[in-house]
């Protein structure tokens, strides 16, 4: 998945969140 992505732009909580789901 595009986690690099989200982890580099954190636009929202879901991206925080995902993060930790991960």
């Amino acid at each position: 998945m595009n986690t690099d992505d989200k982890n580099r732009k954190p636009r929202t909580e879901k991206t925080i969140k995902q993060k930790i789901a991960s």
